[in-house]
């Protein structure tokens, strides 16, 4: 087992953290790794800060280029990368010691083209904040209709392109869209769609730092709608499967929460949200995809709007006095 592995890095002002990701990745015990940093035109000394570890470590290899964003930057990753197998990270997350070496062991044991792990949260303080939870007891090995089915489910390996690695082969007609935000869901899609077998272990051996000021903390914008624009094309794509549909279902219930959040309202978004839950309501009723409380919010929002809008911010307002 000595596959190149290309560990892709898209950097933009993240000087903070960024120290603690680069260290974390070169100090893999999976060593026959190439960490490619992309400094997305960071304005902060994060580029810095790039430049100064590749001076130390020959497996760094730094490109600075214009600010056009995360997809931008994964993707001058990707054609500048050598390994057969790749990997990408958040800049400001980091990762456990033996993250690659069990991920590339789980990869190519049993001949998968993607291999995930699970993740826990830290906050900006590198403090512990949960663990996402997944039912798998240890390891699970999926074909590609089975994780489709699983990519919008809660509880599952989840859409992001951080926390896995991928045969490089998939990514020969698969690019993530530039100039769009939540690009990793139609993305994880269509390279879901393209593998045979996909593994999973439920260790949380990536670490996800949630940040006040991130993407998918900030406040409603237009941009939000990308999230909208990617689960609209994977339910076009999947109009009679109703694992997939029950899994948007809930994307677009995240959306209404931004909204509600924001004292924002779009009906239209609303009435097609309602609208696909009605047309599959005994699929809500009766799956074991949701549990008690979000059956409860989905059925309530769509039969008593303002009290769910109601309830929502009361309950949100009460955890941020906590």
């Amino acid at each position: 087992m000595n596959s190149l592995v290309s560990i892709i890095v898209p950097v933009y002002n993240v000087e903070n953290f960024l120290e603690e990701c680069i260290n974390s990745i070169r100090k893999q015990t999976y060593r026959n790794i190439e960490i490619i940093l992309v400094n997305d035109g960071s304005t902060d000394s994060s580029g810095l800060i790039c430049h100064k570890h590749e001076q130390f470590d020959q497996r760094i290899k730094v490109i600075d280029k214009q600010n056009g964003g995360l997809s931008s930057a994964r993707n001058m990753g990707i054609e500048a990368a050598s390994g057969e197998i790749l990997s990408f990270i958040d800049s400001d997350d980091f990762i456990e010691k033996n993250m690659i070496e069990l991920l590339v062991t789980n990869l190519l044991g049993v001949d998968a083209d993607i291999s995930c792990c699970n993740y826990d949260v830290y906050n900006e303080s590198s403090r512990y904040v949960s663990l996402h939870f997944s039912p798998v007891v240890e390891k699970q090995i999926y074909s590609s209709e089975e994780s489709v089915n699983l990519l919008l489910r809660e509880d599952y390996f989840k859409c992001y392109a951080w926390n896995k690695v991928y045969k490089k082969k998939l990514f020969d007609s698969i690019r993530y869209p530039e100039g769009r935000l939540f690009e990793d869901i139609i993305t994880s899609y269509y390279l879901l769609k393209k593998s045979d077998r996909i593994v999973f272990i439920n260790l949380p051996l990536y670490h996800y730092r949630e940040r006040t000021n991130s993407i998918t903390k900030s406040k409603f914008n237009e941009k939000k709608y990308d999230i909208l624009q990617s689960i609209d094309s994977i339910l076009l794509e999947n109009k009679n499967n109703k694992e997939i549909i029950l899994g948007c279902i809930v994307y677009y219930l995240y959306f209404i929460d931004d909204m509600i959040l924001a004292c924002y309202w779009d009906e239209n978004v609303y009435r097609k949200f309602r609208r696909i839950v009605k047309v599959n309501m005994e699929e809500v009723k009766r799956s074991c995809i949701y549990n008690m409380k979000r059956k409860g919010q989905i059925l309530l929002c769509v039969y008593f709007p303002n009290v769910y809008r109601f309830l929502y911010r009361i309950a949100k307002c009460s955890i941020n006095r906590g």
